[in-house]
Formats: structure tokens, C-alpha cells, sequence
């Protein structure tokens, strides 16, 4: 079976096979049993649509930081505290959290052997994206692996949040964030 085969029957298990299956087909042919050019660049001209598929489909997946911004709008995210926190079976809590926004990711200190630790550390992220989310994963540090005690995704959408989100074990985590503009600096 070649190399071709093998590509055609792995794109025909997604879903957006019928849009996309001619042309790789048609380049697999190509590649795989040195067939003409010319029947590559007549598909290509007489179907354009895949072409413009494909760039819709990299623009929506993978668009790069500030393509897709609130221009002049900066956010601000506030970690709090965290209360009930049962990490360790002995001993307390070494907690710290971790934010991540778009493709930036900060994290806070550890609080040594507390179940209830405050944090109140403010991180800037930059320009707010829309369509992303801030994540805070908040874990207990250790030796060899960290245990991760819970998380909250909440949407970037109003200027300024106050709240908290349940993790594991009936922890309670609480954040904030603000959304800046460039008459705020």
C-alpha cells in the first residue's frame, strides 16, 4: 500500500474530508506515481475553493497574537486567595496558581504549609484578545510531581470581575481581573 493510499484513507476519517479529499488526492497522485503537473495546476484552477478553505480554516485556528484585538484595551488579572485547600494526606498545602491567557502563561509562588493561602499578586497580560479565556489552575507543590487541586476557564468580557470557582475537594478559589485602557496608565 502506498504512501498515498495511506493519506487518502487517514483524511477520510475527519470531518472535513469532502471539502478538502480532492486535493489531496489529487496532490497524493502527484507525489506518490509522478503524474503530470499539469493535472495538479488544472485542479487547482478549476476548484480555488480549497485554497480559500484551508486559509479560513490556519485564520481561525491559529491566529497570531494582535490579529483579533480590543485595540486599546489591556487586561489585568488579580490572584486572590484560595480557602479549603486539601492537597498533602499530611502535612498542609504548598499552593501556587497558574494563569494562562491566550499563549502567555505566569505563575504565582508557592505558599509554604497553608490551606487557606493568599496570594494577591496582579499579573498584566497585555491586549485583550477576544474569544479567549483565562484559565487558573491552581496545584500543591511537591517534591516530585505538583498535584493539581482544580481549575476555572472564565471568558475575558466585562472591565472589571470579582469572583471565585469551585475546585476539587470543595476548595474555594477566588480572582479577578480588570480590563485597562491606555487612559488607565
Amino acid at each position: 500500500m502506498g504512501a498515498g493510499a495511506l493519506l487518502s484513507k487517514d483524511t477520510e476519517s475527519m470531518n472535513f474530508v469532502p471539502l478538502i479529499t480532492p486535493a489531496l488526492q489529487s496532490r497524493n497522485r502527484l507525489l506518490c506515481y509522478g503524474e503530470d503537473h499539469q493535472q495538479e495546476s488544472t485542479m487547482a484552477s478549476s476548484q480555488p475553493w480549497w485554497r480559500f478553505l484551508l486559509l479560513l480554516v490556519v485564520h481561525l485556528l491559529i491566529q497570531p497574537e494582535g490579529c483579533s484585538s480590543n485595540d486599546g484595551k489591556f487586561l489585568q488579572v488579580h490572584v486572590r486567595k484560595a480557602n479549603g485547600l486539601r492537597g498533602d494526606p499530611v502535612g498542609a498545602t504548598d499552593a501556587y496558581v497558574r494563569v494562562s491567557y491566550g499563549s502567555t502563561t505566569k505563575t504565582t509562588p508557592p505558599v509554604s504549609e497553608d490551606d487557606n493561602p493568599i496570594w494577591n499578586i496582579n499579573f498584566d497580560f497585555g491586549k485583550v484578545m477576544s474569544g479567549y479565556k483565562l484559565e487558573f489552575d491552581v496545584f500543591d507543590k511537591d517534591v516530585f510531581f505538583d498535584d493539581w487541586m482544580g481549575s476555572c476557564n472564565v471568558p475575558v468580557e466585562n472591565n472589571n470581575v470579582s469572583s471565585s470557582c469551585q475546585l476539587l475537594k470543595d476548595a474555594i478559589f477566588y480572582y479577578g481581573y480588570t480590563i485597562l485602557t491606555e487612559a488607565d496608565f
